[in-house]
């Protein structure tokens, strides 16, 4: 890289945090979450505005050899980001009495927009996925997006509004993790079989991912628990959380190197993490400074740069984005309301529980672009995905204040 290329990173990189943080800020100024407007900010930075209504400005800023840095970045924020959220997911939701009472409700809530969403890919997969593409694989990944829930999100207006340990926080947090786990393993496993070359590939794609999946959690998992014990002595901090920093990169380059997506890896790796310790605290305080604030940005403007507005602009299109959000409120937030009023739940307690599990948010863009990457759908229906993933996140705030509303009422 050349002192004109890091230059121009630089200013993309100024840009990116600029523009998203005012988007999050208006966001929330309208009642939507942050998130909302970061992920619209990237958008408005992409071919679809920036690069119609400046077009030599967004040259300078996103070329070929800045998109591979803003790759990088933009990956290592969501890998980073993914595993913030697998070190916080408070585990003791797992209990008996959660798994005996509300484990139909996570059945509902993921088998539903994944069959939902194969139908979807089922009927209008020659026009949205990427060609020699297995019908049937494109089909379940499209379901897989409608599935997901965006996690973090979820549990900040829980615990903003004080309800994370009700009977409400228990059935959403409990849900939607066991949601984004199984989403997680089933995608590594489809991966793993559609995408290999010959069947030794397969075979041993999925050995090197259980054998990953074993090394952190019974390797790692322990080993990171007597670690904490040596927390008490603040001298050894530095030491052990650069430690563990290299295992969480040697974790990723092993699955990079396996066929296991990064990505997910992180979820699990902040899994193996000890629960409420202290250094699960200093690790996730000083990642949650940078992070949020400047590498998830990044992959928010890298989203957008793949985004192109223009290919909705046909009525083939328009109508399966259209079809494609419908789909996903039918088999997300009314599947999952109907269920709950039929286990005798108020509307207003149901309309909730259904509006916190329908947002995809950033699990959303992250199946959008793991596809992408992965060569499994076209740039149309990445779009899709991005655009529907955004609604669903703005529904949020609106459907569950109209559920309040009832239960006053």
């Amino acid at each position: 890289m050349n002192t004109e290329q890091f230059t121009s990173v630089l200013s993309a990189c100024a840009t990116i945090i600029t523009v998203v943080n005012i988007a999050g800020y208006l966001a929330q100024r309208v009642g939507q979450p942050r998130v909302v407007g970061e992920m619209i900010a990237g958008i408005l930075l992409g071919p679809s505005l920036l690069g119609s209504l400046l077009p030599g400005i967004y040259d300078y800023l996103f070329n070929n050899s800045i998109r591979e840095v803003l790759f990088f970045l933009g990956n290592l924020g969501l890998c980073l980001y993914m595993f913030v959220a697998g070190m916080k997911l408070d585990t003791s939701f797992f209990n008996k009495k959660a798994v005996q009472d509300f484990s139909w409700i996570a059945l509902v809530s993921l088998l539903v927009p994944i069959l939902a969403g194969y139908g979807f890919g089922k009927y209008f997969g020659s026009q949205l996925m990427a060609p020699g593409i297995d019908p049937n694989f494109f089909a379940l990944i499209s379901g897989i997006a409608l599935a997901v829930t965006a996690l973090p999100m979820l549990v900040r207006i829980l615990d903003e509004k004080k309800l994370l340990q009700t009977r409400l926080g228990v059935i959403a947090v409990f849900t939607a993790s066991l949601e984004d786990i199984v989403v997680s393993i089933l995608l590594s496993i489809c991966f793993a079989i559609y995408l290999s070359e010959d069947q030794y590939k397969m075979i041993k794609s999925l050995l090197g991912i259980s054998g990953i999946i074993s090394f952190m959690f019974f390797i790692c998992r322990p080993f990171f628990k007597r670690m904490n014990m040596r927390m008490k002595d603040r001298r050894n901090t530095h030491f052990i959380l650069s430690f563990i920093l290299v295992f969480f990169f040697l974790v990723l380059f092993l699955s990079e190197r396996v066929g296991f997506t990064p990505i997910i890896a992180s979820f699990l790796f902040g899994l193996c993490m000890p629960r409420k310790s202290e250094l699960s605290y200093i690790l996730s305080d000083k990642l949650s400074s940078l992070t949020p604030v400047f590498l998830l940005p990044v992959f928010f403007a890298y989203t957008g740069i793949n985004t192109h507005f223009q290919l909705l602009f046909t009525s083939s299109t328009l109508f399966m984005l259209m079809g494609f959000v419908l789909i996903g409120f039918a088999s997300k937030f009314i599947s999952v309301l109907t269920l709950l009023r039929l286990r005798n739940f108020t509307f207003g307690e149901a309309c909730k529980a259904s509006a916190l599990l329908n947002s995809r948010g950033v699990m959303g863009l992250f199946i959008a672009n793991l596809a992408l990457q992965k060569g499994i759908i076209n740039a149309a229906f990445f779009t899709i995905i991005v655009v529907s993933s955004i609604i669903s996140t703005m529904l949020t705030n609106p459907l569950y204040a109209w559920g309040e509303r009832r239960e006053k009422n």
